[in-house]
């Protein structure tokens, strides 16, 4: 039932929030650092749960498309591989950004993130989307 209102639906609840989000958190990783509000929080946290949100989007995004087969198949593999490239290139375009550093244990925060994101999905989708539910 889910999976099938999820299917039916993966525009408005996967596709436009997924580039809506991440165009939000390009132009975030794209502001001088002196412009940057602080939300009280450790910068690592921020990372992690900046990439947590994304890779949730992006794991069931790639679970639901249908264009690559090869990438619906492995989601979370896929998932890995790309939001770490992401991640890391992120973290250093913001060292070409006036009052931004590239950090490693931002990169770690990022990958932690991802890595989280594609746990709850695997669990929710077992959880959800088994056999006797498509």
């Amino acid at each position: 039932m889910i999976y099938q209102y999820i299917e039916k639906n993966k525009k408005f609840l996967l596709y436009f929030p997924l580039v809506i989000y991440w165009l939000i958190l390009f132009i975030a990783v794209s502001i001088p650092g002196h412009s940057v509000p602080s939300t009280g929080v450790s910068d690592k946290f921020e990372h992690f749960f900046a990439f947590l949100f994304l890779g949730i989007l992006f794991s069931l995004t790639l679970s639901f498309q249908n264009k690559f087969i090869v990438m619906k198949q492995n989601p979370f593999l896929f998932t890995l591989l790309l939001l770490t490239i992401y991640g890391v290139l992120s973290e250093l375009l913001q060292s070409l950004i006036p009052g931004r550093l590239c950090s490693i244990y931002d990169m770690i925060s990022n990958f932690l993130g991802i890595l989280t994101a594609i746990l709850l999905v695997y669990f929710f989708k077992n959880k959800y989307f088994s056999v006797t539910n498509n």
